[in-house]
């Protein structure tokens, strides 16, 4: 998984050694993996939201550069997760995805892709996404950093404002 892991960075960090049709391989196969963990795991799954955030990750490169049928399709999938979690319950005053998508949050996506691929990894912990977890940027203690990160509301909302990034629903027909 840290391959993987390490390409969606790339491809965010803008250094992925290969063309855009490559690239735009790699998107593929991740939205393929999200609509495969959809059917088969269902919504709010960690199956679900390792896929989802790697193209959450992936969005500035998608919405810049992908082939216009490869950006529609991770927009349709990201959709698809934002409207899967956005009624999920859940008592949490807010959700990492409150912050949007700008820098910070997003430079905490590769250490969450590891903990929600293997939650037992000793390589990564939680607590080195402390300053990403809370409301408006609040750090929340140790003990609710992972139920944050997991509610499929805060994936739900780092989907949706991807989606809207890449294809805004005016333009998407929505």
């Amino acid at each position: 998984m840290r391959d993987l892991i390490d390409d969606w960075d790339s491809i965010h960090q803008g250094y992925y050694l290969g063309d855009e049709e490559e690239i735009d391989a790699v998107v593929t196969r991740c939205v393929d993996r999200l609509e495969e963990a959809r059917a088969t795991h269902g919504a709010g799954s960690p199956e679900v939201a390792f896929p989802a955030l790697g193209l959450v990750l992936m969005h500035g490169h998608v919405m810049w550069h992908s082939a216009p049928g490869v950006a529609d399709r991770a927009a349709a999938a990201l959709r698809a997760v934002a409207a899967d979690g956005a009624g999920a319950p859940c008592d949490h005053a807010g959700h990492p995805s409150d912050q949007g998508l700008g820098i910070g949050p997003l430079e905490a996506f590769p250490t969450a892709l590891e903990l929600f691929a293997d939650p037992g990894s000793e390589d990564v912990s939680w607590d080195e996404l402390h300053q990403w977890a809370g409301p408006d940027g609040d750090e929340l203690p140790l003990s609710e950093l992972e139920p944050h990160w997991r509610c499929p509301r805060t994936v739900a909302g780092f989907a949706s404002a991807a989606a809207e990034a890449i294809r805004p629903a005016a333009s998407a027909g929505a």
